[in-house]
């Protein structure tokens, strides 16, 4: 019943403005039915399949049924690009960004609570330095988007993670093994505590006793399992914050340009330097992918080409 759950109804939450495919109707009431009965859940889709849709749903149904708080976990890179799927998926429902500074973080966090804001969302790093602003909260659900991030059990981000007080856990991730079994353990001590009884007994068991023992509450599918419910290709738009040293090199670039546009129409010949500004505008879109393109010896970050890499290591 836990992997083909077709006894149990769990109807799409009303405020879904989306359309669901049918693998990812079957995740999403995979999803619910483990809820039901009390148990974490591993979502381990291949890249591509539409991991965050299904959540999306699944915490949508709980906030109709009056449930939350909800606490999604991800990396800094995507922090925004969760914002804008809620806003996409369900524009109806709150969520609150928790960033910035402490003092911000503090407040944004209160004032979800005060408002009843159902979801909020912060990021691996900042969860390590925030668990006092979480410590009276118990959550209905904690999602950890790319929970990769917490295969080693001895990280502050791991620990951080799992002081975090809530009632389940939702883990997501395209690898959910990156380099040995042992990473598993380190997962399922957060969404299943208790299931292994120790690292020694995790270490004892054969691959098959962890398969069949973690296979209630892992659901995984291949793109080649579900090609004939896929369209051709899916596009999906990333949104992303410029690294901190991106934005100031890119307000100095337009500070720069505006004085440079301002001087063209003071002498009233705009038309015959507008290569020189296309030039300019073109050096913007530069340093929003990476400074290097236009400054070679630029040694700081770029927020763009960190989500890349990420992307590609998965």
């Amino acid at each position: 019943e836990l992997k083909e759950p077709d006894q149990l109804e769990f109807p799409l939450p009303k405020s879904l403005d989306a359309s669901l495919r049918s693998y990812q109707e079957t995740g999403y009431r995979w999803l619910r039915t483990l809820d039901y009965y009390g148990l974490g859940a591993v979502l381990a889709d291949d890249m591509g399949l539409g991991k965050t849709l299904q959540t999306i749903a699944f915490l949508a149904s709980k906030i109709e049924e009056g449930k939350g708080p909800f606490l999604v976990v991800c990396p800094a890179s995507v922090l925004y690009n969760w914002e804008h799927e809620f806003q996409k998926f369900t524009p109806q429902l709150e969520t609150a960004l928790i960033s910035g500074t402490k003092e911000e973080r503090a407040s944004q966090v209160k004032q979800a609570l005060d408002e009843d804001i159902p979801v909020l969302i912060t990021s691996y790093p900042l969860i390590q330095r925030d668990g006092d602003l979480y410590a009276d909260i118990n959550f209905s659900t904690m999602v950890l988007d790319e929970s990769q991030y917490v295969k080693n059990m001895n990280t502050k981000t791991a620990k951080a993670v799992r002081n975090i007080r809530r009632q389940q856990t939702v883990a997501l991730s395209g690898t959910p093994i990156e380099n040995h079994l042992g990473e598993l353990y380190s997962l399922f001590t957060i969404v299943m505590p208790g299931l292994f009884e120790s690292p020694a007994h995790f270490k004892s068991l054969t691959r098959q006793e962890i398969s069949d023992k973690i296979k209630p509450f892992l659901l995984r599918r291949l793109k080649s399992e579900v090609l004939f419910d896929l369209p051709e290709k899916t596009e999906s738009t990333e949104y992303i914050d410029l690294a901190s040293e991106q934005k100031q090199l890119y307000q100095t670039q337009v500070n720069l340009l505006k004085e440079e546009v301002k001087t063209y129409i003071d002498k009233d010949n705009v038309q015959s330097n507008s290569m020189s500004i296309l030039a300019g505008l073109t050096r913007l879109r530069q340093i929003c992918n990476d400074p290097r393109l236009v400054l070679p010896n630029y040694d700081g970050v770029s927020a763009k080409l960190l989500r890349v890499l990420e992307l590609l290591e998965e």
